[in-house]
């Protein structure tokens, strides 16, 4: 949940579902090549293609990766929550201002979780939780 602090920041108070923190993925965005002549000659659209073999290949390669480590995420968190919930894991509640956790405490339990929480959220929005850099 999404919490203002009383001088305007704003943080966000979660439960962390896997026991490590996802890794952050750094944002492609590829340029404007819609002004790339190639031209009429043979040898270019061969030299091209080459180029665009060996920079669309290792492309595709990075995509399948990170596909299968999105659907191998996808069939093991379900594992993980109901192990937390049926064996009782400690769950952890952090407080994360962009992409910096300021505070993780961990509790047993998904209510207590829930309750430490909304705790959370309640003493920041009032400014009597003092947060700093973990």
């Amino acid at each position: 949940m999404q919490v203002s602090t009383p001088d305007g920041r704003t943080v966000v108070v979660r439960r962390r579902m896997l026991p490590w923190r996802p890794r952050r993925r750094l944002r492609y965005q590829p340029g404007d090549a819609s002004d790339v002549d190639l031209g009429d000659d043979g040898l270019v659209v061969v030299v091209a293609g080459i180029v665009l073999l060996v920079l669309v290949v290792p492309l595709l390669a990075i995509v399948g990766v990170l596909l299968a480590e999105l659907l191998l995420l996808v069939l093991v968190l379900p594992l993980f929550w109901l192990a937390k919930v049926l064996l009782r894991r400690p769950w952890i509640v952090e407080v994360v201002e962009q992409h910096r956790v300021l505070r993780a405490e961990s509790v047993r339990g998904w209510r207590a979780s829930g309750d430490l929480a909304r705790a959370l959220a309640d003493e920041i929005a009032r400014g009597h939780l003092p947060l700093k850099s973990v």
